[in-house]
Parts: structure tokens; sequence; C-alpha cells
């Protein structure tokens, strides 16, 4: 799939999309670091733009004492790379869009 996105684009406009990406997709360290601050409470589901999960992560931590925070902190640390890729999927395509236009 990503290859039919990014045919038919030339030099500049790939460097377009990549100063675009580095500016407006959301950073690996930035949601590892509220992963870690907050993990258990679903910072880094917030961080993402996940509200709903990140709300439910939340409200389950808080009825269990932590309990459940603990399974949802280690769950989306094995899942990190998938959130991220669901969180920017589509800026990307936005992103794409947009250069494509002009």
């Amino acid at each position: 799939m990503e290859d039919n996105l990014f045919k038919g684009l030339s030099l500049n406009q790939m460097i377009v999309i990549e100063d675009r990406i580095k500016k407006e997709c959301k950073s690996p360290k930035k949601a590892l670091l509220m992963w870690f601050i907050g993990a258990c409470w679903g910072f880094h589901r917030f961080y993402l733009g996940m509200y709903g999960t990140g709300l439910k992560a939340f409200t389950a931590s808080f009825l269990s004492f932590g309990l459940a925070g603990i399974y949802i902190a280690i769950h989306d640390y094995k899942n990190m790379n998938h959130l991220l890729e669901e969180a920017n999927k589509e800026t990307l395509l936005n992103i794409i869009k947009d250069v494509k236009r002009v």
C-alpha cells in the first residue's frame, strides 16, 4: 500500500513529506516517555490521541486500585509500535494528499 502512496512523487515532494512527518507525526520518544511516566493511567494513549481508550485505561486502573493498570502498561509497551502506527496513519495520509495537490 505504501508504494502506491509514494508513486509518482518527485524528489522535492518526498523531501517536503519527510519534513512534515518530522513536525506533525507523534514522536516515539515522547510516547515512550509518557508511557514511562504514567502507563498505568493511560497517559501515553492521551498523547497519541486515543482519548477513548486512554479514559478506559485510567478508569480501569482507578477502579482496580492499579492492578488493571499494570496489565495495560505491559500490554501497551509490547504494542507501542502498533499504537504509534495507528496514531500517525491519518496524519501521514493527509500530508501525502496535501503534497500531491500542490
